[in-house]
């Protein structure tokens, strides 16, 4: 994704944002028959939020922004400490 950015490259960007998000959607469904859907969703939402601000922060490094890319890495620690926290 992050090279496809580099390169301008929408279309396969946009190849691989659907192949994080089908994964994604399988990580989160493997909970289902434990934990219900209520997980499922909640887990979705939080490896979404992941890729989120690992998109960010791809977006923002290759536009040179320094200050984007620091916010960027913020979120994605935060998100991260809120799945470990759903995991455990």
């Amino acid at each position: 994704m992050s090279r496809a950015l580099a390169d301008k490259n929408q279309a396969a960007a946009d190849v691989a944002e659907k192949q994080v998000v089908a994964n994604a959607k399988q990580i989160a469904g493997s909970i289902e028959p434990f934990y219900g859907k209520a997980a499922t969703d909640q887990l979705f939402k939080l490896l979404a939020g992941h890729y989120t601000a690992i998109k960010q922060h791809a977006i923002a490094t290759n536009a040179g922004d320094a200050a984007g890319a620091k916010k960027a890495i913020a979120d994605l620690t935060s998100n991260a400490k809120e799945i470990a926290k759903f995991l455990s």
